[in-house]
Protein backbone atom coordinates (compact mmCIF):
# COMPACT_ATOMS: atom_id res chain seq x y z
CA UNK A 1 0.00 0.00 0.00
CA UNK A 2 1.23 3.49 -0.82
CA UNK A 3 2.49 5.46 2.21
CA UNK A 4 0.73 8.75 2.91
CA UNK A 5 3.67 10.19 4.84
CA UNK A 6 5.34 13.22 3.26
CA UNK A 7 8.71 13.43 4.98
CA UNK A 8 11.48 10.99 4.09
CA UNK A 9 9.40 9.75 1.15
CA UNK A 10 12.33 9.96 -1.28
CA UNK A 11 10.19 11.73 -3.90
CA UNK A 12 11.23 14.72 -5.97
CA UNK A 13 9.90 18.22 -5.31
CA UNK A 14 7.01 18.03 -7.79
CA UNK A 15 5.86 14.62 -6.52
CA UNK A 16 6.00 15.79 -2.89
CA UNK A 17 3.94 18.88 -3.76
CA UNK A 18 1.35 16.61 -5.34
CA UNK A 19 1.37 14.28 -2.34
CA UNK A 20 0.87 17.18 0.09
CA UNK A 21 -2.14 18.38 -1.88
CA UNK A 22 -3.69 14.92 -1.97
CA UNK A 23 -3.29 14.57 1.77
CA UNK A 24 -4.91 17.97 2.32
CA UNK A 25 -7.89 16.80 0.27
CA UNK A 26 -8.12 13.59 2.31
CA UNK A 27 -8.03 15.65 5.50
CA UNK A 28 -10.93 17.77 4.26
CA UNK A 29 -12.97 14.71 3.25
CA UNK A 30 -12.42 13.20 6.72
CA UNK A 31 -14.68 15.87 8.17
CA UNK A 32 -17.56 15.51 5.70
CA UNK A 33 -19.87 12.77 4.49
CA UNK A 34 -19.33 13.76 0.85
CA UNK A 35 -18.20 16.81 -1.10
CA UNK A 36 -18.30 18.00 -4.67
CA UNK A 37 -15.14 18.93 -6.56
CA UNK A 38 -16.19 22.58 -6.28
CA UNK A 39 -16.58 22.35 -2.50
CA UNK A 40 -13.16 20.70 -2.18
CA UNK A 41 -11.68 23.46 -4.33
CA UNK A 42 -13.23 26.13 -2.11
CA UNK A 43 -12.00 24.55 1.12
CA UNK A 44 -8.50 23.70 -0.12
CA UNK A 45 -7.89 26.83 -2.22
CA UNK A 46 -6.72 24.53 -5.03
CA UNK A 47 -8.02 25.22 -8.53
CA UNK A 48 -10.88 23.07 -9.82
CA UNK A 49 -8.74 21.37 -12.52
CA UNK A 50 -6.09 20.49 -9.88
CA UNK A 51 -8.74 19.08 -7.53
CA UNK A 52 -10.30 17.05 -10.34
CA UNK A 53 -6.92 15.58 -11.30
CA UNK A 54 -5.88 14.75 -7.73
CA UNK A 55 -9.23 13.29 -6.70
CA UNK A 56 -9.27 10.97 -9.71
CA UNK A 57 -5.81 9.77 -8.67
CA UNK A 58 -7.02 9.20 -5.10
CA UNK A 59 -9.93 7.16 -6.47
CA UNK A 60 -7.49 4.97 -8.43
CA UNK A 61 -5.41 4.49 -5.26
CA UNK A 62 -8.51 3.43 -3.31
CA UNK A 63 -8.51 6.28 -0.77
CA UNK A 64 -11.57 8.03 -2.22
CA UNK A 65 -14.86 6.73 -3.61
CA UNK A 66 -17.32 8.39 -6.01
CA UNK A 67 -20.82 8.99 -4.66
CA UNK A 68 -23.86 8.34 -6.80
CA UNK A 69 -26.00 11.48 -7.05
CA UNK A 70 -29.62 11.45 -8.15
CA UNK A 71 -30.08 13.15 -11.54
CA UNK A 72 -31.90 16.47 -11.48
CA UNK A 73 -34.28 17.93 -14.05
CA UNK A 74 -32.20 21.08 -14.31
CA UNK A 75 -28.52 20.85 -15.17
CA UNK A 76 -25.94 18.18 -14.62
CA UNK A 77 -25.53 16.87 -11.04
CA UNK A 78 -22.17 17.67 -9.43
CA UNK A 79 -19.50 14.98 -9.09
CA UNK A 80 -19.46 13.96 -5.44
CA UNK A 81 -16.82 11.94 -3.61
CA UNK A 82 -16.22 10.62 -0.11
CA UNK A 83 -13.26 9.16 1.72
CA UNK A 84 -13.04 5.36 1.75
CA UNK A 85 -13.05 4.59 5.51
CA UNK A 86 -11.48 1.17 4.95
CA UNK A 87 -8.52 2.42 2.91
CA UNK A 88 -6.30 2.93 5.95
CA UNK A 89 -6.14 2.56 9.71
CA UNK A 90 -4.26 4.21 12.58
CA UNK A 91 -3.42 2.61 15.92
CA UNK A 92 -3.20 4.57 19.18
CA UNK A 93 -1.54 3.20 22.33
CA UNK A 94 -1.74 4.84 25.76
CA UNK A 95 0.78 3.17 28.07
CA UNK A 96 -0.32 3.98 31.61
CA UNK A 97 1.38 3.01 34.84
CA UNK A 98 -1.45 0.59 35.63
CA UNK A 99 -3.17 -0.25 32.33
CA UNK A 100 -2.44 0.12 28.63
CA UNK A 101 -5.25 1.12 26.28
CA UNK A 102 -5.12 0.50 22.53
CA UNK A 103 -7.52 1.63 19.80
CA UNK A 104 -7.58 1.39 16.02
CA UNK A 105 -9.51 3.95 13.95
CA UNK A 106 -10.37 4.03 10.26
CA UNK A 107 -10.02 6.94 7.83
CA UNK A 108 -13.26 8.50 9.16
CA UNK A 109 -11.85 8.44 12.71
CA UNK A 110 -14.32 5.74 13.72
CA UNK A 111 -13.09 3.31 16.39
CA UNK A 112 -12.88 -0.14 14.81
CA UNK A 113 -11.50 -2.06 17.78
CA UNK A 114 -10.01 -1.42 21.22
CA UNK A 115 -8.14 -3.35 23.86
CA UNK A 116 -7.25 -2.77 27.53
CA UNK A 117 -4.52 -4.79 29.27
CA UNK A 118 -2.48 -4.53 32.44
CA UNK A 119 0.79 -2.66 31.93
CA UNK A 120 4.03 -4.53 32.44
CA UNK A 121 6.34 -2.46 34.68
CA UNK A 122 7.44 0.70 32.84
CA UNK A 123 11.16 0.08 32.65
CA UNK A 124 13.81 -0.51 30.00
CA UNK A 125 13.16 -4.18 29.62
CA UNK A 126 12.66 -6.23 26.47
CA UNK A 127 9.51 -7.64 28.05
CA UNK A 128 7.56 -4.40 27.70
CA UNK A 129 8.46 -4.11 24.02
CA UNK A 130 7.52 -7.77 23.56
CA UNK A 131 4.20 -7.00 25.24
CA UNK A 132 3.49 -3.96 23.04
CA UNK A 133 4.26 -6.00 19.95
CA UNK A 134 1.91 -8.79 21.07
CA UNK A 135 -0.84 -6.33 22.03
CA UNK A 136 -0.72 -4.61 18.64
CA UNK A 137 -0.92 -7.99 16.92
CA UNK A 138 -3.95 -8.92 19.07
CA UNK A 139 -5.64 -5.58 18.31
CA UNK A 140 -5.15 -6.01 14.55
CA UNK A 141 -6.52 -9.54 14.80
CA UNK A 142 -9.58 -8.33 16.76
CA UNK A 143 -10.18 -5.56 14.21
CA UNK A 144 -9.89 -8.02 11.31
CA UNK A 145 -7.97 -5.53 9.17
CA UNK A 146 -5.06 -6.12 6.77
CA UNK A 147 -1.76 -5.26 8.45
CA UNK A 148 -0.54 -3.50 5.29
CA UNK A 149 -3.34 -0.94 5.66
CA UNK A 150 -2.03 0.34 9.00
CA UNK A 151 -0.72 3.84 8.26
CA UNK A 152 1.11 4.39 11.54
CA UNK A 153 1.06 3.99 15.32
CA UNK A 154 0.89 6.75 17.93
CA UNK A 155 2.15 6.00 21.44
CA UNK A 156 1.46 7.98 24.64
CA UNK A 157 3.90 7.56 27.56
CA UNK A 158 3.77 9.15 31.04
CA UNK A 159 6.54 11.46 32.22
CA UNK A 160 8.87 13.74 30.28
CA UNK A 161 8.68 13.04 26.54
CA UNK A 162 10.32 14.87 23.63
CA UNK A 163 8.00 14.14 20.72
CA UNK A 164 10.36 15.73 18.18
CA UNK A 165 13.32 13.46 18.92
CA UNK A 166 11.20 10.48 19.92
CA UNK A 167 12.85 10.21 23.34
CA UNK A 168 11.31 9.53 26.74
CA UNK A 169 13.22 10.86 29.75
CA UNK A 170 11.22 9.29 32.58
CA UNK A 171 10.11 5.83 31.43
CA UNK A 172 11.44 3.66 28.59
CA UNK A 173 14.51 5.85 28.30
CA UNK A 174 16.02 3.06 26.16
CA UNK A 175 19.69 4.02 26.55
CA UNK A 176 21.20 5.65 23.47
CA UNK A 177 18.28 4.74 21.20
CA UNK A 178 15.10 6.85 21.15
CA UNK A 179 12.11 4.75 22.16
CA UNK A 180 10.41 5.76 18.90
CA UNK A 181 13.21 4.12 16.92
CA UNK A 182 12.94 0.91 18.92
CA UNK A 183 9.17 0.76 18.41
CA UNK A 184 9.46 1.45 14.68
CA UNK A 185 11.92 -1.42 14.34
CA UNK A 186 9.68 -3.69 16.38
CA UNK A 187 6.36 -2.78 14.79
CA UNK A 188 7.59 -2.08 11.26
CA UNK A 189 5.38 0.99 11.01
CA UNK A 190 5.90 4.76 11.37
CA UNK A 191 5.63 5.65 15.08
CA UNK A 192 5.04 8.95 16.87
CA UNK A 193 5.34 9.32 20.64
CA UNK A 194 3.94 11.88 23.05
CA UNK A 195 3.47 12.58 26.75
CA UNK A 196 0.23 10.99 28.02
CA UNK A 197 -1.42 14.25 29.16
CA UNK A 198 -0.70 15.97 25.84
CA UNK A 199 -2.08 12.91 24.03
CA UNK A 200 -5.19 13.19 26.19
CA UNK A 201 -5.50 16.85 25.17
CA UNK A 202 -5.24 15.80 21.52
CA UNK A 203 -7.95 13.22 22.16
CA UNK A 204 -10.24 15.94 23.48
CA UNK A 205 -9.33 18.29 20.61
CA UNK A 206 -10.06 15.77 17.84
CA UNK A 207 -12.70 13.53 19.45
CA UNK A 208 -14.04 15.13 22.61
CA UNK A 209 -15.05 18.23 24.54
CA UNK A 210 -12.32 20.54 23.14
CA UNK A 211 -13.33 20.22 19.48
CA UNK A 212 -15.06 23.59 19.40
CA UNK A 213 -12.82 25.62 21.73
CA UNK A 214 -9.47 27.29 21.17
CA UNK A 215 -8.31 27.59 24.78
CA UNK A 216 -8.60 24.53 27.00
CA UNK A 217 -6.71 22.73 29.75
CA UNK A 218 -6.91 18.94 29.98
CA UNK A 219 -5.87 17.41 33.30
CA UNK A 220 -4.92 13.76 33.49
CA UNK A 221 -5.87 12.73 37.03
CA UNK A 222 -4.42 9.25 36.99
CA UNK A 223 -1.70 7.43 38.90
CA UNK A 224 0.14 10.75 38.55
CA UNK A 225 -1.14 14.20 37.49
CA UNK A 226 -0.28 15.91 34.22
CA UNK A 227 -1.80 18.51 31.94
CA UNK A 228 -2.17 19.16 28.23
CA UNK A 229 -2.51 22.83 27.25
CA UNK A 230 -4.47 23.98 24.19
CA UNK A 231 -3.78 27.62 23.28
CA UNK A 232 -5.17 29.23 20.12
CA UNK A 233 -6.32 25.79 19.00
CA UNK A 234 -2.83 24.25 19.23
CA UNK A 235 -1.07 22.07 21.79
CA UNK A 236 1.41 24.20 23.73
CA UNK A 237 4.75 22.47 24.25
CA UNK A 238 7.13 25.00 25.78
CA UNK A 239 10.83 25.36 25.01
CA UNK A 240 11.70 21.65 25.15
CA UNK A 241 8.27 20.09 24.93
CA UNK A 242 7.89 19.49 28.68
CA UNK A 243 5.05 21.92 29.47
CA UNK A 244 2.12 20.89 31.65
CA UNK A 245 3.86 19.29 34.64
CA UNK A 246 1.14 20.63 36.91
CA UNK A 247 1.47 17.67 39.26
CA UNK A 248 4.69 19.14 40.59
CA UNK A 249 3.26 22.46 41.75
CA UNK A 250 3.88 22.74 45.49
CA UNK A 251 0.65 22.72 47.52
CA UNK A 252 1.84 21.70 51.00
CA UNK A 253 4.74 22.70 53.23
CA UNK A 254 6.76 19.73 54.52
CA UNK A 255 4.37 17.38 52.76
CA UNK A 256 4.83 13.89 51.38
CA UNK A 257 7.90 13.13 49.31
CA UNK A 258 7.02 13.13 45.62
CA UNK A 259 8.59 10.85 42.98
CA UNK A 260 10.33 13.94 41.58
CA UNK A 261 12.35 14.18 44.81
CA UNK A 262 10.60 17.24 46.22
CA UNK A 263 8.05 17.54 49.02
CA UNK A 264 4.45 18.72 48.95
CA UNK A 265 3.76 18.42 45.21
CA UNK A 266 0.12 18.21 44.10
CA UNK A 267 0.84 14.71 42.79
CA UNK A 268 1.94 13.60 46.26
CA UNK A 269 -1.44 14.48 47.81
CA UNK A 270 -4.08 14.20 45.07
CA UNK A 271 -2.98 11.66 42.43
CA UNK A 272 -4.34 8.15 42.26
CA UNK A 273 -1.15 6.87 43.87
CA UNK A 274 -1.47 9.43 46.71
CA UNK A 275 -5.16 8.76 47.35
CA UNK A 276 -4.44 5.04 47.56
CA UNK A 277 -1.48 5.55 49.92
CA UNK A 278 -3.36 7.95 52.22
CA UNK A 279 -6.36 5.63 52.37
CA UNK A 280 -4.26 2.63 53.36
CA UNK A 281 -2.34 4.64 56.00
CA UNK A 282 -5.54 5.90 57.66
CA UNK A 283 -7.28 2.55 57.53
CA UNK A 284 -4.28 0.88 59.18
CA UNK A 285 -4.55 3.53 61.91
CA UNK A 286 -8.14 2.53 62.56
CA UNK A 287 -10.19 4.93 60.43
CA UNK A 288 -13.78 3.59 60.12
CA UNK A 289 -14.75 2.59 56.58
CA UNK A 290 -16.52 -0.17 54.73
CA UNK A 291 -13.19 -0.66 52.93
CA UNK A 292 -11.70 -2.09 56.15
CA UNK A 293 -14.49 -4.68 56.17
CA UNK A 294 -14.02 -5.53 52.49
CA UNK A 295 -10.24 -5.87 52.88
CA UNK A 296 -9.78 -6.94 56.54
CA UNK A 297 -6.35 -8.52 56.01
CA UNK A 298 -5.10 -7.06 52.75
CA UNK A 299 -5.53 -3.29 53.00
CA UNK A 300 -2.53 -2.81 50.70
CA UNK A 301 -4.63 -4.32 47.91
CA UNK A 302 -7.08 -1.41 47.93
CA UNK A 303 -7.14 0.50 44.63
CA UNK A 304 -8.43 3.91 43.57
CA UNK A 305 -11.28 2.11 41.81
CA UNK A 306 -12.25 0.50 45.15
CA UNK A 307 -12.24 3.92 46.86
CA UNK A 308 -14.39 5.43 44.11
CA UNK A 309 -16.83 2.52 44.28
CA UNK A 310 -17.05 2.85 48.08
CA UNK A 311 -17.74 6.59 47.75
CA UNK A 312 -20.51 5.90 45.23
CA UNK A 313 -22.01 3.49 47.77
CA UNK A 314 -22.04 6.15 50.49
CA UNK A 315 -18.80 5.39 52.37
CA UNK A 316 -18.06 8.62 54.27
CA UNK A 317 -14.35 7.87 54.60
CA UNK A 318 -13.94 7.52 50.83
CA UNK A 319 -16.08 10.58 50.11
CA UNK A 320 -13.94 12.74 52.43
CA UNK A 321 -10.73 11.35 50.94
CA UNK A 322 -11.81 12.31 47.43
CA UNK A 323 -12.99 15.70 48.68
CA UNK A 324 -9.54 16.42 50.14
CA UNK A 325 -7.90 15.54 46.83
CA UNK A 326 -10.46 17.62 44.95
CA UNK A 327 -9.77 20.69 47.07
CA UNK A 328 -6.03 20.44 46.40
CA UNK A 329 -6.63 20.03 42.66
CA UNK A 330 -9.16 22.88 42.69
CA UNK A 331 -6.68 25.25 44.32
CA UNK A 332 -4.16 24.59 41.55
CA UNK A 333 -6.87 24.95 38.91
CA UNK A 334 -7.64 28.41 40.34
CA UNK A 335 -4.03 29.39 39.57
CA UNK A 336 -4.41 27.95 36.07
CA UNK A 337 -7.60 29.92 35.42
CA UNK A 338 -5.83 33.11 36.45
CA UNK A 339 -2.80 32.29 34.29
CA UNK A 340 -4.36 30.92 31.11
CA UNK A 341 -7.94 32.28 31.05
CA UNK A 342 -9.25 29.05 29.43
CA UNK A 343 -12.72 28.46 28.00
CA UNK A 344 -12.85 24.91 29.26
CA UNK A 345 -11.07 22.65 31.75
CA UNK A 346 -11.49 18.93 31.10
CA UNK A 347 -10.73 16.29 33.73
CA UNK A 348 -9.71 12.80 32.65
CA UNK A 349 -7.89 9.81 34.12
CA UNK A 350 -8.93 7.21 36.66
CA UNK A 351 -9.49 9.65 39.52
CA UNK A 352 -12.04 11.54 37.41
CA UNK A 353 -14.17 8.37 37.51
CA UNK A 354 -15.21 9.57 40.98
CA UNK A 355 -17.60 11.93 39.18
CA UNK A 356 -19.38 14.43 41.41
CA UNK A 357 -17.35 13.36 44.45
CA UNK A 358 -14.22 14.84 42.87
CA UNK A 359 -15.81 17.42 40.54
CA UNK A 360 -17.79 19.33 43.19
CA UNK A 361 -14.83 20.11 45.51
CA UNK A 362 -12.65 20.95 42.49
CA UNK A 363 -15.18 23.46 41.12
CA UNK A 364 -15.99 24.97 44.50
CA UNK A 365 -12.33 25.55 45.35
CA UNK A 366 -11.31 26.67 41.85
CA UNK A 367 -14.06 29.31 41.71
CA UNK A 368 -13.37 30.44 45.27
CA UNK A 369 -9.75 31.35 44.53
CA UNK A 370 -9.81 32.48 40.89
CA UNK A 371 -10.71 35.95 39.64
CA UNK A 372 -14.41 36.54 39.01
CA UNK A 373 -14.02 37.89 35.48
CA UNK A 374 -11.73 35.03 34.43
CA UNK A 375 -13.95 32.30 35.85
CA UNK A 376 -17.18 33.75 34.46
CA UNK A 377 -17.20 31.82 31.17
CA UNK A 378 -15.01 28.83 32.02
CA UNK A 379 -16.54 25.37 32.38
CA UNK A 380 -14.98 22.53 34.35
CA UNK A 381 -16.17 19.10 33.29
CA UNK A 382 -15.25 15.43 33.25
CA UNK A 383 -14.15 13.91 29.96
CA UNK A 384 -16.75 11.84 28.14
CA UNK A 385 -14.06 9.82 26.35
CA UNK A 386 -13.18 7.84 29.44
CA UNK A 387 -10.16 5.55 29.41
CA UNK A 388 -9.78 5.76 25.63
CA UNK A 389 -8.96 9.52 25.50
CA UNK A 390 -5.17 9.07 25.58
CA UNK A 391 -5.19 6.30 22.97
CA UNK A 392 -7.47 8.34 20.69
CA UNK A 393 -5.13 11.29 21.12
CA UNK A 394 -2.22 9.03 20.16
CA UNK A 395 -3.96 8.28 16.84
CA UNK A 396 -4.10 12.05 16.24
CA UNK A 397 -0.28 12.13 16.37
CA UNK A 398 -0.27 10.14 13.13
CA UNK A 399 -3.28 11.93 11.62
CA UNK A 400 -1.55 15.29 12.04
CA UNK A 401 1.62 14.07 10.37
CA UNK A 402 -0.36 12.82 7.38
CA UNK A 403 -3.28 15.17 6.88
CA UNK A 404 -2.00 18.48 8.24
CA UNK A 405 0.80 20.65 6.87
CA UNK A 406 1.92 22.71 9.88
CA UNK A 407 5.00 20.51 10.46
CA UNK A 408 6.14 20.75 6.80
CA UNK A 409 8.29 23.49 5.32
CA UNK A 410 5.80 24.25 2.55
CA UNK A 411 8.01 26.87 0.90
CA UNK A 412 10.36 24.08 -0.10
CA UNK A 413 7.68 22.30 -2.12
CA UNK A 414 4.58 24.39 -2.83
Amino acid sequence: MQSLFIEHSGLDRVAIKRKIRKNVILGILQNHEALSFTEISQQSNFSLPVVSDLVKELIQEGFVEPVTVRPTKIGRPPEMVKINPHSGYIIGIDIGRVTTNLVVIDMKRTVVAELEVNTIALRDDEKIFDAIEAEVAQLVKNAQIPEEKILGIGVAIPGLVDSKTGRSYTYLTAGDKPVREILEQRLQKPVAIENDAKAMALGEKYFGAARDVNHALVLNLGWGIGMGIILDGEIYYGARGFSGEVGHIRVMDNGYLCECGKQGCLESVASGRAIQRIAVERLKNGAPSRLAKDFPKGLDAITVADIVEAACNGDQFSIELLEEAGKAIGEVIAYLINLFNPEKIILGGRVSNAGRFILHPIKTTAFRYSLIELQRDVSIEISQLGARSGALGATALISRLIFETRHINLTAYV
